[in-house]
């Protein structure tokens, strides 16, 4: 029983958050298909394929201010020119309850499109009553279609069991300026109501980004500031879901250049 409501409660987490990580990721509301960067492996793997550098990121979540809920997390994604390969660590928890996963990625480009496959070890533990493991596969893509507009589609858990949530997600981004980026997607879960998330990314001057998102079901409102300092990228979010209270998470993105 208690390992049922475990598990019930962990597919809650993850329904609603995807295992999706990095703070401009969370500024934005959770609106980041079409985003080009480290947290690609975590966020849609479809994007691996267009790094052009190697790069790679860690990062803070502090949700509710429970450190029971605090979330770590770290991404490497290598280029190797006829295709780009990504690693991905996630951390939920404490000692007495945990979730962990590990990713392993592939993508490549061919022309205008970028498509991505990974296989992920997700691992639920409860002190007392031991842990289990369960293989996830991710498939996602990116098509841009003119130099301002993107589509983007991922799909988490694809044909490998009922114990993890299956989760679709696509979307648009829509980039008149280079100082501009607006995303529209919606995301949903077999076991929860449609998501519609959108996302606003500002460069007021550079090297200082502002952030702005919003979702739905449940309602949550995200803010956030991003510092591309080359080839260090610092960035900061906060998001407040009203029903359940407020999430922080810092992250520090870094390029290691062309192999």
């Amino acid at each position: 029983m208690l390992y049922g409501t475990a598990l019930t409660l962990a597919g809650l987490v993850s329904a609603q958050e995807a295992y999706n990580l990095g703070a401009r990721n969370s500024a934005l509301g959770g609106a980041s298909l079409t985003i080009n960067d480290a947290w690609a492996n975590l966020n849609n793997v479809g994007m691996i394929g267009r790094a052009e550098d190697a790069t790679g990121a860690i990062t803070y979540q502090n949700r509710y201010n429970i450190p029971e809920f605090m979330v770590l997390g770290g991404s490497y994604i290598q280029t190797f020119g006829f295709f780009n390969s990504g690693l991905s660590f996630y951390r939920f928890g404490s000692d007495l309850y945990s979730e962990q996963k590990l990713g392993l990625a592939v993508g490549n480009t061919i022309q205008m499109v970028s498509i991505g496959a990974g296989a992920n070890l997700i691992q639920y533990r409860i002190e007392g009553l031991g842990s289990w493991q369960y293989w996830v596969l991710e498939l996602g893509g990116v098509a841009q279609l003119t130099d301002q507009l993107f589509i983007g589609a991922h799909i988490f858990n694809i044909g490998t069991g009922d114990n993890i949530p299956v989760i679709m997600k696509a979307g648009l981004s829509y980039r008149p300026i280079s100082e501009l980026m607006i995303n529209v997607e919606t995301h949903k879960s077999l076991d929860s109501d449609t998501r519609f998330v959108t996302g606003i990314e500002y460069f007021i001057i550079k090297p200082l980004a502002l952030r702005t998102g919003i979702s739905t079901s449940p309602f949550k409102s995200a803010f956030g500031l991003g510092f591309l300092l080359h080839p260090f990228d610092i960035n900061y979010a906060f998001s407040d879901q009203s029903n359940l209270g407020t999430i922080h998470e810092v992250s520090l993105n870094f390029s290691l250049g062309k192999p």
